[in-house]
């Protein structure tokens, strides 16, 4: 459950195939892909992104930092995705008129950078709000990220744990997963153009990504 967790969360995460972990600049947006990308830079900046999904989804991100007193730099974050109006119809196929469904977040994250080192540690603590018709659910995670940032090679690394949590309501009796994730990266900027490459690795936590396709299933005359 809550899929829209896993969105790309600004233009330019989608530009980088929607999971980056290394960008560690002024981006607000991407402590929402790695909380350990919160840094002074950030400091006061905000970033509002929408957009249109599939069909007449509504898809937006918020993003703000700020530092406080103690030079501690916080970062809130708000992803929200809304369905839209669809038809209604109960087992009969009458009609039951339309409903509309909408999923929200909203996060707080912090980040530390460890002293006489070029590691950075965050997390981003997360509500889930999630109503489909007339069922709902509310839920609580956790994302936990590292970055290894080295400003005169150029060279960053990164690593999430996105998603740990649990539903504390369910829709019905189910209790669901969330989308749980492991991601990684590197990138490395060029010396002499002004061009950095990225690569990513994404859903670590499941090697084996084959799937059975039905539509190259064949029955035999057994009606196997």
């Amino acid at each position: 459950t809550y899929q829209f967790l896993n969105l790309p969360t600004s233009p330019l995460q989608a530009a980088l195939g929607g999971k980056n972990v290394t960008v560690y600049n002024y981006d607000v947006n991407q402590a929402l892909a790695n909380p350990a990308s919160i840094n002074e830079a950030m400091d006061n900046n905000i970033s509002l992104n929408y957009g249109k999904f599939y069909g007449d989804l509504n898809y937006g991100t918020l993003s703000y930092s700020k530092k406080f007193k103690n030079d501690r730099q916080f970062h809130v974050g708000v992803s929200y995705l809304n369905y839209g109006s669809m038809e209604g119809y109960d087992e009969n196929g009458f009609e039951t008129g339309n409903f509309t469904g909408n999923e929200i977040a909203v996060s707080v994250g912090y980040s530390h950078h460890i002293t006489g080192t070029n590691f950075h540690v965050g997390s981003n603590l997360k509500v889930i709000s999630s109503t489909l018709e007339t069922y709902s659910s509310f839920g609580a995670g956790f994302d936990f990220g590292g970055m290894y940032v080295n400003p005169e090679t150029g060279f960053n690394a990164g690593l999430t744990f996105r998603n740990v949590g649990t539903q504390l309501s369910s829709y019905d009796d189910i209790r669901e997963n969330l989308p749980f994730e492991i991601t990684a990266g590197l990138s490395k900027k060029l010396e002499n153009v002004p061009i950095r490459w990225h690569l990513t690795f994404e859903n670590l936590q499941k090697w084996d990504i084959s799937f059975s396709n039905p539509n190259r299933s064949e029955t035999g005359l057994d009606g196997e």
